[in-house]
Formats: structure tokens, C-alpha cells, sequence
């Protein structure tokens, strides 16, 4: 397990335990700013930007923050994009997902690797839009 898992799970084990209302250190006081050429951590405050470039093909980013229920509790919620690149299939993965107070959710698509086509992504409004 790298140091960054480590670190998230220690960081989401203290604001998941934040009932007892203790002062909870912030994002940027518990992760350190990392900036290489395949791997970005950016802490600011109560949140934080992760960028994951595989070398292959395919990233993951994500954007954590600490939000306050509506008991008065923080919580962190983080949502991501993971866009994973086979090289010996003929998809690619791409998943979508958010965790928070209510739980974890993840939507995949399995998106095929054509040459020269570009997979687009619209909102849920714009396709309502266009059907009518």
C-alpha cells in the first residue's frame, strides 16, 4: 500500500470520527503538496485536487472536501473520474464515482477504443434537453 492510500485512510478514519467534536486538523495541515510528472496532490484547506497519470494511458482525479451534515458532523466527500486503459482489450474503463456521508457510488461505463473517435460525455440536462 503507497503512502498516499495510507494517508487517505488515515485522514477519512479522523473526520469519519468527528462526532466527539474535537478540533480536527485540515486537509492541508495532514497531506503534503506533491507535484511530479505522473502524480499531483494539491491540499488546500479542508479539501484537496489528486491527479494520476498512468504512463500506459488512463488517469484518475479526484476532488476531496470536508462538508457538514446536517447533524453538525463533517465528513469528508470525495468524487473521482478513473479512466482505465487495457492495452490487450479493445475497451477502455472509464469510472465515475463519490463517497460521503451517504455512502460510496460508482457508475462504469465500458467505453470501446476506436482510432480517431473521441468519446464525448454530456450532462444529464443537456440529453433531457435533447430528447424532448
Amino acid at each position: 500500500m503507497n503512502l498516499l492510500t495510507i494517508a487517505l485512510f488515515l485522514l477519512f478514519g479522523v473526520l469519519a470520527g468527528g462526532q466527539n467534536q474535537q478540533a480536527v486538523p485540515s486537509i492541508g495541515a495532514l497531506l503534503p503538496k506533491i507535484d511530479q510528472e505522473y502524480y499531483k496532490l494539491t491540499p488546500n484547506g479542508d479539501n484537496y485536487h489528486l491527479r494520476l497519470d498512468l504512463p500506459e494511458g488512463g488517469f484518475r482525479e479526484e476532488n476531496a472536501e470536508v462538508i457538514t451534515d446536517e447533524n453538525g458532523n463533517k465528513l469528508l466527500a470525495v468524487k473521482g473520474h478513473l479512466d482505465l486503459v487495457y492495452n490487450d482489450a479493445p475497451f477502455q474503463v472509464v469510472v465515475i464515482y463519490e463517497a460521503d456521508g451517504n455512502g460510496y457510488r460508482a457508475k462504469y461505463m465500458y467505453v470501446p477504443k476506436r482510432p480517431g473517435i473521441q468519446v464525448q460525455f454530456a450532462s444529464a440536462s443537456f440529453l433531457k434537453t435533447a430528447a424532448g
